[in-house]
């Protein structure tokens, strides 16, 4: 098994549902499935809408990468200002100055995505 394919197949839900590992079994089932069933009642009659698992996933997803790029991008903030404050020659001072612009500009970008503010 190499990246998801097993003999250059894709491997389906049904292959860990199949597995002939007990424990593997037991967690496909508890991963891939829900214990729950919402009633076409609250849609159809009653007009209630319930968002799934996996109306939200793409959201969450981009949260988690928004998150993961903010976090990044305020190392390479702390980074960059570290070497400004080293710096002497005044072109690469120039160089690092841009870059703490585009870096900032870019770190607000992903801060209004996540609807936070950016004190810093």
């Amino acid at each position: 098994m190499k990246n998801g394919f097993y003999n250059d197949n894709p491997i389906s839900e049904q292959h860990f549902f199949n597995h002939p590992d007990n424990d593997v079994r037991k967690l496909a089932i508890e991963l891939l499935t829900t214990p729950y069933v919402l009633s076409q009642n609250w849609k159809n009659k009653k007009r209630i809408y319930v968002t799934t698992e996996e109306e939200n996933l793409r959201k969450t997803v981009f949260e988690v990468l928004y998150n993961f790029k903010l976090l990044k991008l305020e190392r390479m903030i702390t980074a960059n200002q570290e070497k400004l404050r080293k710096e002497e020659d005044h072109e690469k001072m120039a160089e690092y100055i841009k870059t703490d612009k585009d870096l900032k500009e870019k770190r607000i970008h992903f801060a209004k995505e996540l609807s936070r503010v950016v004190l810093k």
